[in-house]
Protein backbone atom coordinates (compact mmCIF):
# COMPACT_ATOMS: atom_id res chain seq x y z
CA UNK A 1 0.00 0.00 0.00
CA UNK A 2 1.42 3.54 -0.67
CA UNK A 3 -0.03 6.13 1.66
CA UNK A 4 -0.09 9.73 -0.89
CA UNK A 5 -1.41 13.03 0.56
CA UNK A 6 -1.89 15.38 -2.33
CA UNK A 7 -2.60 18.30 -0.56
CA UNK A 8 -0.91 19.58 2.90
CA UNK A 9 0.16 22.97 4.77
CA UNK A 10 2.52 24.56 2.96
CA UNK A 11 4.87 27.42 3.78
CA UNK A 12 4.55 31.28 3.42
CA UNK A 13 7.83 31.77 1.45
CA UNK A 14 9.45 35.06 0.68
CA UNK A 15 7.95 34.01 -3.00
CA UNK A 16 4.37 32.61 -3.60
CA UNK A 17 4.38 30.51 -6.46
CA UNK A 18 0.58 30.99 -8.16
CA UNK A 19 -1.01 30.19 -11.41
CA UNK A 20 0.26 32.84 -13.18
CA UNK A 21 3.74 31.80 -12.73
CA UNK A 22 2.36 28.80 -14.58
CA UNK A 23 0.61 30.70 -17.15
CA UNK A 24 1.81 32.04 -20.84
CA UNK A 25 3.72 35.65 -19.92
CA UNK A 26 2.34 38.35 -22.40
CA UNK A 27 4.35 38.47 -25.09
CA UNK A 28 5.98 35.63 -24.16
CA UNK A 29 5.66 32.34 -25.87
CA UNK A 30 6.36 30.64 -21.93
CA UNK A 31 5.44 31.25 -18.19
CA UNK A 32 7.34 33.98 -16.79
CA UNK A 33 11.05 34.12 -16.31
CA UNK A 34 12.80 33.86 -12.37
CA UNK A 35 15.65 35.10 -12.60
CA UNK A 36 16.81 32.71 -9.33
CA UNK A 37 15.02 29.83 -10.78
CA UNK A 38 15.88 26.37 -9.55
CA UNK A 39 13.59 23.92 -10.96
CA UNK A 40 10.83 23.85 -13.35
CA UNK A 41 7.02 22.68 -13.37
CA UNK A 42 5.94 20.27 -16.16
CA UNK A 43 2.74 19.01 -15.29
CA UNK A 44 -0.56 20.83 -16.07
CA UNK A 45 -2.57 22.39 -12.86
CA UNK A 46 -4.85 20.61 -12.03
CA UNK A 47 -6.60 21.58 -8.49
CA UNK A 48 -9.25 19.68 -6.29
CA UNK A 49 -11.86 20.90 -4.19
CA UNK A 50 -10.47 21.25 -0.58
CA UNK A 51 -14.14 19.99 0.93
CA UNK A 52 -15.95 17.36 0.29
CA UNK A 53 -19.27 19.68 0.14
CA UNK A 54 -21.15 19.84 -2.79
CA UNK A 55 -23.57 22.53 -4.51
CA UNK A 56 -26.96 20.67 -5.13
CA UNK A 57 -26.96 19.37 -9.30
CA UNK A 58 -23.17 20.46 -9.12
CA UNK A 59 -20.50 18.13 -10.52
CA UNK A 60 -17.19 18.30 -9.17
CA UNK A 61 -17.19 21.73 -7.05
CA UNK A 62 -13.80 23.35 -7.10
CA UNK A 63 -11.95 21.08 -9.28
CA UNK A 64 -9.75 22.28 -12.51
CA UNK A 65 -7.72 20.76 -15.17
CA UNK A 66 -5.83 23.30 -16.59
CA UNK A 67 -3.94 21.07 -19.29
CA UNK A 68 -4.18 23.91 -22.09
CA UNK A 69 -3.40 26.68 -20.20
CA UNK A 70 -0.69 25.33 -18.25
CA UNK A 71 3.27 25.95 -19.13
CA UNK A 72 6.25 24.64 -17.33
CA UNK A 73 6.71 26.95 -14.46
CA UNK A 74 10.42 28.07 -13.04
CA UNK A 75 10.40 27.68 -9.40
CA UNK A 76 12.12 30.90 -7.63
CA UNK A 77 14.38 29.76 -5.25
CA UNK A 78 12.70 32.19 -3.00
CA UNK A 79 9.55 29.68 -2.63
CA UNK A 80 12.31 27.63 -0.85
CA UNK A 81 12.73 30.41 1.64
CA UNK A 82 10.32 30.50 4.69
CA UNK A 83 9.22 33.98 5.61
CA UNK A 84 11.51 35.00 8.86
CA UNK A 85 13.14 32.35 9.10
CA UNK A 86 16.68 32.36 7.54
CA UNK A 87 18.11 28.76 8.01
CA UNK A 88 16.01 26.99 6.85
CA UNK A 89 14.88 25.28 3.47
CA UNK A 90 11.74 23.64 2.39
CA UNK A 91 11.93 21.98 -0.94
CA UNK A 92 8.67 19.68 -0.48
CA UNK A 93 6.89 22.08 1.29
CA UNK A 94 7.16 25.14 -0.49
CA UNK A 95 5.49 28.31 -0.92
CA UNK A 96 2.50 28.11 -3.44
CA UNK A 97 -1.38 28.54 -4.21
CA UNK A 98 -3.64 26.06 -3.73
CA UNK A 99 -3.67 26.30 -7.93
CA UNK A 100 -0.10 26.43 -8.65
CA UNK A 101 0.28 23.36 -6.31
CA UNK A 102 -0.79 20.91 -8.55
CA UNK A 103 2.01 21.79 -10.79
CA UNK A 104 4.66 21.49 -8.21
CA UNK A 105 3.31 18.49 -6.20
CA UNK A 106 5.09 15.85 -8.28
CA UNK A 107 7.95 13.71 -7.51
CA UNK A 108 10.31 15.34 -10.30
CA UNK A 109 9.88 18.57 -9.24
CA UNK A 110 10.65 17.32 -5.69
CA UNK A 111 13.74 16.02 -7.30
CA UNK A 112 14.77 19.24 -8.24
CA UNK A 113 14.08 21.35 -5.70
CA UNK A 114 15.27 18.80 -2.96
CA UNK A 115 18.53 18.50 -5.31
CA UNK A 116 18.80 22.71 -5.11
CA UNK A 117 17.97 22.55 -1.39
CA UNK A 118 20.88 20.48 -1.00
CA UNK A 119 23.31 22.44 -3.04
CA UNK A 120 22.22 25.66 -1.63
CA UNK A 121 23.08 24.34 2.01
CA UNK A 122 26.64 22.69 0.62
CA UNK A 123 27.50 26.15 -0.91
CA UNK A 124 25.94 27.95 2.57
CA UNK A 125 27.98 25.97 4.41
CA UNK A 126 31.37 26.50 2.22
CA UNK A 127 30.40 30.36 2.21
CA UNK A 128 30.08 30.93 6.08
CA UNK A 129 26.45 32.36 5.33
CA UNK A 130 22.56 31.30 5.58
CA UNK A 131 20.64 29.72 2.85
CA UNK A 132 18.18 33.12 3.10
CA UNK A 133 21.75 35.37 2.56
CA UNK A 134 23.25 32.82 -0.19
CA UNK A 135 23.76 34.91 -3.78
CA UNK A 136 20.70 33.50 -5.52
CA UNK A 137 22.60 33.70 -8.73
CA UNK A 138 25.52 31.49 -7.97
CA UNK A 139 23.27 28.92 -6.37
CA UNK A 140 21.58 29.20 -10.50
CA UNK A 141 25.43 28.72 -11.77
CA UNK A 142 26.39 26.24 -9.77
CA UNK A 143 23.54 24.22 -10.89
CA UNK A 144 23.60 25.12 -14.51
CA UNK A 145 27.27 23.89 -14.27
CA UNK A 146 26.07 20.69 -12.92
CA UNK A 147 23.20 20.51 -15.66
CA UNK A 148 20.23 20.88 -13.56
CA UNK A 149 17.33 22.08 -15.74
CA UNK A 150 16.30 25.71 -14.25
CA UNK A 151 14.64 26.29 -17.69
CA UNK A 152 12.53 24.31 -19.99
CA UNK A 153 12.77 24.32 -23.46
CA UNK A 154 11.11 21.75 -25.99
CA UNK A 155 14.64 21.52 -28.23
CA UNK A 156 17.26 21.40 -25.46
CA UNK A 157 19.28 18.05 -24.25
CA UNK A 158 20.30 18.75 -20.84
CA UNK A 159 22.42 15.73 -20.78
CA UNK A 160 24.77 17.38 -23.48
CA UNK A 161 28.60 17.60 -22.97
CA UNK A 162 28.08 21.03 -24.86
CA UNK A 163 28.48 24.06 -22.46
CA UNK A 164 25.75 25.53 -24.43
CA UNK A 165 23.69 23.78 -22.18
CA UNK A 166 24.63 24.96 -18.90
CA UNK A 167 24.31 28.31 -20.53
CA UNK A 168 20.66 28.35 -22.05
CA UNK A 169 19.60 26.67 -18.81
CA UNK A 170 21.27 29.90 -17.00
CA UNK A 171 20.28 32.75 -19.56
CA UNK A 172 16.46 31.08 -19.52
CA UNK A 173 16.41 32.52 -16.02
CA UNK A 174 17.53 35.76 -16.91
CA UNK A 175 14.87 36.54 -19.66
CA UNK A 176 17.45 36.68 -22.62
CA UNK A 177 15.62 33.45 -24.44
CA UNK A 178 11.58 35.54 -25.02
CA UNK A 179 11.10 33.85 -27.85
CA UNK A 180 12.08 30.33 -27.78
CA UNK A 181 8.71 28.16 -27.25
CA UNK A 182 8.13 26.33 -23.66
CA UNK A 183 4.73 23.91 -23.71
CA UNK A 184 4.79 20.50 -21.89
Amino acid sequence: MIFYIREARRITGRAILTEHDANLAPGLLRAPVQADSIAFTEWYMDSHSCTTARVPGGLDEGKAMLEKETFPAQIPYRCLLPKGVDNLLVPVCLSATHVAWGTVRLEPVFMQTGEAAGLATALALRDKTTPAQLDSDQLVRALCERHSMVSFFNDADVGGKETSVAAAQYFGTKGFLPRLQCTS
